[in-house]
């Protein structure tokens, strides 16, 4: 019963943290875009869901923990999980230099004017190795109901 439980909530918040983070560096370029005043009105949002994905990418982490234990343990589960496991953490750990590169550039884009673009493609390019380390879970996770 916690097994598929735990298994049912990891899903649901890896689906979440994906979904959520797809329209990331579209939201930055459009800060960039945006005039000042509209830019100060625009951060609190962003900011809330770089929380959201956080939160998300912790629960997912969390969840996928649980159900791992509820499944009999690491000694019951083949190398894919343990590399899955490692490759989420290394999501977390990108995720929050996400964050702190996110965070540099809304102070950037409070105090002047002209701001840069290489943030945005900082960013876009942390998203974009996340979702590459997500798709490859995700294959990591189904590999064996494919390959019988």
């Amino acid at each position: 019963m916690l097994y598929n439980i735990s298994l049912t909530l990891h899903l649901i918040t890896a689906a979440a943290w994906f979904g959520l983070s797809l329209p990331l560096a579209a939201r930055f370029r459009y800060l960039l875009e945006a005039e000042p005043p509209c830019r100060v009105d625009y951060i609190p949002g962003l900011k809330r869901t770089l929380t959201q994905l956080h939160l998300f990418l912790g629960l997912t982490l969390l969840f996928g923990l649980i159900t791992l234990f509820a499944g009999g343990g690491f000694a019951a589960y083949g190398p894919r999980y343990h590399t899955a496991i490692f490759l989420l953490l290394i999501m977390w750990g990108l995720q929050f230099l996400l964050s702190r590169q996110a965070h540099t550039y809304f102070t950037r884009v409070i105090d002047s004017e002209q701001v840069s673009a290489l943030p945005v493609k900082q960013i876009a390019m942390f998203n974009g190795i996340n979702h590459l380390l997500w798709l490859f879970i995700l294959v990591l996770m189904l590999w064996h109901r494919f390959h019988t």
